[in-house]
């Protein structure tokens, strides 16, 4: 059997992560590559019916989810996030996350 791909693996969290959303929730979006195939999976679940809207953290995040078509709030106006899902670069064996740095980190902090 061949070992999954970085990429298949990415693929691969973005659907668990997809398959976690529920009807009428909000959500916050990260950022990063793992973060674009969920936008992808949640445009497909949106198209297929599902109801949710989105918190971008970061002007990529809510560039690609709008092109997407999935339904985005504004931080100073939408409610408390059900739920957020975002890309690391690495877990260990204690589930402590090295989240990457860059000029999303500050929008980040504020979800």
């Amino acid at each position: 059997m061949v070992p999954f791909t970085k990429e298949e693996q990415k693929k691969a969290a973005a659907v668990m992560a997809a398959g976690e959303l529920r009807d009428g929730m909000v959500i916050s979006l990260g950022t990063g590559t793992t973060v674009y195939y969920l936008i992808q999976e949640i445009a497909r679940l949106v198209s297929e019916g599902l109801v949710i809207h989105a918190l971008p953290t970061s002007e990529k995040t809510r560039l690609l989810a709008s092109q997407f078509r999935i339904p985005l709030l504004s931080a100073d106006t939408a409610p408390a996030a059900d739920l957020a899902i975002d890309g690391v670069d690495g877990v260990d064996s204690s589930f402590w996350s090295v989240k990457g740095g860059g000029g999303a980190q500050t929008a980040i902090s504020h979800f």
